[in-house]
């Protein structure tokens, strides 16, 4: 079976709260749990680096307000739903802003 390389077929960040703090930047999706949903859009064109990279880039334009999520949040999570036969590598600089963030990172992989 030739390899390939992964790809991210979903990546989100979620926090669950039981206040509004997150409404500017993230959707509720779900009241009733206070949970809080925003979308990382990461192109299928780029492959795992170019995707990993552009989910990295737009949690770093929103370092500061996620950074003030840290508290009070219940769940606060990077979630990467992807397919892969490989080993799949976080960069550092990504997990080093989840630690300044606070939020976790989740990893969901499928085989195809």
């Amino acid at each position: 079976m030739p390899e390939r390389e992964p790809g991210l077929v979903n990546a989100l960040i979620r926090c669950v709260r039981d206040d509004r703090a997150a409404e500017r930047w993230f959707e509720l999706v779900r009241a009733d749990l206070g949970l809080w949903v925003r979308e990382l859009d990461a192109p299928f064109s780029k492959g795992w680096n170019g995707q990993i990279e552009s989910v990295h880039v737009k949690l770093k334009e929103l370092r500061h307000e996620l950074a003030s999520l840290k508290e009070g949040s219940d769940d606060f999570t990077l979630h990467l739903g992807m397919v892969s036969f490989l080993p799949v590598r976080i960069p550092q600089q990504l997990m080093e802003l989840a630690l300044e963030c606070g939020f976790g990172i989740e990893v969901s992989i499928e085989s195809p």
